[in-house]
């Protein structure tokens, strides 16, 4: 058996500078709610509305690739969205993707959501925010930052068997295998995952084939 480590969610260090980046292919989703802000400026001039903003350039959504951007009041999915959006790497201005709707995320409390249609596509950060009536007049600017890491996934052998570990923090995190890399050969593992102090460890006999594991942000 050959295994080999992927990831929806890569990570990237340069230096002591840790730098996230939100990778999406093809019929996969990444959907962050989020139910308060962090108060930053406060402005005399604003109009109220939620908005957000990720960035989205010609070099990180190829020609053929589609993302739809949603917005919603409270959890996703459960009423209609605010905003829905199809971007391509026709309908990107500028590097920035942004977007607002007027009178959203009053109650600091909102979701979006990130669905890769076709192809992939390689996101930063994402911003998110929104401007509220201040105490004596003007506005204010309440945002919040989504930068997601990546657990590591680490593979060791003891005699004939293989483990797999990661940190017992990633429970929101799912264990995914395939015997090929296509984008829907992708399933959860069904095999018993045990807990061992900080880490989650799976133990998985040889088989033949190569197999490809990797841990996925629902």
């Amino acid at each position: 058996m050959r295994i080999m480590l992927g990831a929806a969610l890569a990570v990237m260090a340069t230096g002591l500078e840790l730098q996230s980046q939100i990778v999406l292919t093809s019929g996969e989703a990444l959907t962050h709610h989020f139910a308060s802000l962090a108060p930053l400026t406060i402005g005399q001039n604003g109009t109220p509305n939620g908005h957000a903003n990720f960035n989205l350039s010609t070099t990180n959504l190829l020609p053929g690739s589609t993302l739809l951007f949603e917005m919603f009041e409270g959890a996703a999915g459960a009423s209609a969205p605010m905003l829905s959006r199809v971007l391509d790497s026709n309908s990107i201005p500028r590097s920035d993707f942004q977007a607002s709707v007027v009178g959203a995320w009053q109650d600091r409390e909102g979701s979006i959501r990130l669905t890769m249609l076709t192809g992939s596509a390689t996101i930063d950060r994402i911003n998110f925010g929104a401007y509220l009536p201040g105490e004596g007049g003007g506005y204010q600017l309440w945002e919040g930052t989504l930068v997601p890491g990546r657990p590591a996934l680490s593979v060791s052998l003891s005699g004939s068997a293989v483990s797999l570990q990661w940190p017992a923090s990633a429970d929101n995190f799912v264990l995914e295998v395939c015997s090929s890399l296509a984008p829907t050969a992708w399933q959860p593992v069904t095999n018993t995952v045990a807990r061992s102090g900080s880490e989650f460890i799976l133990t998985l006999e040889p088989t033949e084939g190569e197999q490809f594991f990797r841990l996925r942000l629902p």
